[in-house]
């Protein structure tokens, strides 16, 4: 994303909110889906597919309804909401899996627990940026806050695919 962002911005002189845009629809969408799958609970599967319903209706609705230039505004409102719905469904989920007995012993070595914790460590560290960089103008604090942010995420992912063993790699 950041290197097709970079060819649009300095190679192609063209503005790359666009590719970050659909990034922020296919991203939230991938994590929804994701953790829906991976559910036990069917009440948790049910609020991930509201989810993405509303996930779905807000960035067409901005797009279609409220006619928000999909090529030159980031659609941070969708970040944001996005964001808080996503926190809840990882809480629901590390929920999940630390109440399962099977699991909670094996927690450590599982690479969807990783995946989980730096995901949520990152989207609580965005939503606070995302408000302040669109309504307070601080868009240099952006990228001062979401590099080490992002480092933070993947490092966890990193640990994950390290620690994680080969009975825990199927997602459990």
């Amino acid at each position: 994303i950041e290197l097709t962002a970079f060819v649009f911005n300095h190679k192609l002189n063209i503005d790359p909110k666009p590719v970050y845009n659909i990034y922020i629809l296919l991203n939230f969408l991938f994590y929804f889906i994701f953790y829906k799958n991976h559910f036990n609970k069917t009440r948790n599967k049910k609020i991930a597919n509201l989810f993405i319903v509303l996930h779905l209706g807000l960035f067409f609705g901005t797009l279609f309804f409220l006619k928000t230039d999909f090529f030159s505004k980031l659609y941070s409102n969708i970040i944001v909401f996005s964001s808080v719905l996503l926190i809840i469904i990882l809480l629901l989920y590390l929920v999940e899996i630390i109440n399962d007995k099977r699991i909670i012993f094996n927690l450590k070595k599982s690479f969807i627990y990783w995946i989980s914790i730096g995901a949520i460590l990152f989207h609580i560290g965005i939503i606070p940026i995302m408000i302040t960089s669109e309504y307070l103008q601080f868009h240099g604090l952006y990228q001062y806050i979401i590099i080490p942010l992002n480092y933070i995420m993947y490092g966890c992912f990193i640990i994950g695919i390290i620690v994680s063993d080969n009975k825990t790699k199927n997602y459990n």
